[in-house]
């Protein structure tokens, strides 16, 4: 079997705002390798759908015309595309498993890849993964149970990563960002990255607020990034009800400049420390060696649960020093959780809690000390090698190359597997069969 005859399925189940075309970079690359190659986008029409689907106005957008991508309205319709590929190539995403689990049943190969960063692993039981890291692979096993045979992974990094290499650096691009959001270019500036709408209890916005006004009181620029969840005001029903329309900076801090989703890694770079109550955004800052306060974190976990906030002393045991840290948990935290007091969830849940593995560069402090830590750049001065050291763990590189490595490693295990893929091969639909013709055109584009 010749790979032009072999046809894979690139399957993008969701998106966060301002990634909504990073799969097609893989699309080409995969065509560029001599295969047929079918990218596949679940739309706002799925039904049961509780996810970020893609628009009516994606499917006019030039690029996707482009590759030809084919919109996914229904299960059936899915079921479809994948009945009639030969190889299932899906982002890591709790949505995927269904996906993964009916093209096993019809005896195609499924490959996993991350494309977007996170803390979470989703196992869509696969017969390949490509993996962010060695980090990675150690916390999946401790956390998640999940171990690999060599043969059954690649390390390549997080495609989302890839942005953050290419990023433009010239005082012109500074420029253009600082006059876009009004931001004084002879301040400092924090980046405050608030957590998903659907955690913001009534202590979170007091939290919220008050990074804000301190660090605008300290003489900083202040931009949120918000959470991909805020910009499209999703799960927000319940923490801001009747308001469920707006995104929390608009309710809460309407004053403060808010940046384009797209312009992520743009505000990281180009802002002197971030600011979170919990966000693994703290993956990202390493690559552009900055550093993440997190602000209360203990405190908001214990917040969840009336009443527990004051009956439990946080006071933090560790001298506050700037630099590597393990994302534990208090603690006194541990002891009610174990005590049944408090629900389990994230970074509460035993499998974390007992192990830590994630990591962040930065501090931890109280909300009444980010003053002190801005005015007197406390965060500041954090040795180089450490955060080249959290890059290597956790994001394998920073080079810009992981959709190729993604796309490599596609190759390696399809070229490798033809015979197989041929000896369980069903016969095509006559439907498949006009789309393979059509996108034929494309391989090597």
């Amino acid at each position: 079997m010749q790979k032009k005859t072999t046809s894979l399925l690139v399957l993008t189940t969701h998106f966060n705002p301002g990634l909504e075309k990073q799969d097609l970079g893989l699309v080409k690359l995969l065509r560029s390798r001599g295969y047929v190659v079918c990218h596949a986008a679940i739309t706002d029409n799925y039904p049961g759908k509780n996810f970020p689907g893609f628009s009516e106005k994606s499917k006019l957008d030039e690029e996707f015309l482009s590759v030809g991508t084919l919109w996914v309205d229904s299960s059936s319709n899915l079921r479809r595309y994948i009945r009639d590929c030969d190889v299932l190539v899906v982002m890591e995403s709790k949505w995927a498993s269904s996906a993964s689990d009916y093209a096993k049943k019809k005896n195609k190969l499924v490959i996993q890849y991350k494309a977007i960063s996170s803390g979470d692993f989703y196992d869509c039981n696969a017969d390949f993964y490509c993996v962010p890291s060695e980090g990675y692979l150690k916390y999946q096993s401790i956390n998640f149970g999940k171990d690999f045979l060599p043969e059954q992974y690649r390390i390549t990094g997080v495609m989302q990563y890839d942005a953050a290499a290419t990023l433009d650096r010239t005082k012109d691009a500074k420029d253009r960002f600082f006059n876009k959001y009004e931001l004084n270019p002879n301040k400092a500036t924090v980046l405050w990255l608030p957590d998903s709408p659907a955690n913001h209890n009534e202590y979170y916005k007091s939290i919220y607020v008050g990074v804000c006004k301190i660090a605008t009181e300290s003489g900083f620029n202040v931009l949120i990034k918000g959470h991909p969840w805020d910009y499209i005001h999703r799960k927000s029903h319940s923490t801001y009800r009747g308001l469920s329309n707006k995104s929390s900076w608009e309710i809460l801090t309407p004053t403060v400049a808010v940046c384009d989703p797209e312009d992520l890694y743009e505000a990281i770079y180009y802002s002197d420390v971030g600011v979170a109550v919990m966000s693994t955004v703290f993956m990202e800052f390493p690559l552009f060696r900055k550093p993440m306060l997190l602000v209360n974190r203990h405190e908001w976990v214990l917040s969840r649960s009336p009443g527990l906030l004051d009956k439990v002393n946080l006071s933090l045991d560790k001298e506050r020093i700037p630099g590597l840290h393990k994302l534990d948990v208090h603690k006194k935290i541990i002891d009610v959780l174990e005590a049944g007091a408090l629900g389990t969830g994230g970074v509460t849940s035993p499998a974390y809690y007992r192990n830590p593995q994630l990591e962040f560069v930065g501090m931890d402090i109280n909300l009444d000390e980010l003053g002190y830590v801005l005015q007197n750049k406390v965060y500041d001065g954090i040795d180089e090698r450490i955060y080249d050291a959290y890059v290597e763990n956790w994001c394998y590189k920073n080079d810009g190359e992981s959709c190729k490595r993604v796309a490599n490693a596609v190759d390696n295990y399809v070229a490798n597997n033809l015979f197989w893929i041929r000896s369980l091969r069903s016969s095509r639909t006559r439907y498949m069969d006009r789309i393979i013709r059509r996108l034929s055109s494309y391989v090597g584009s």
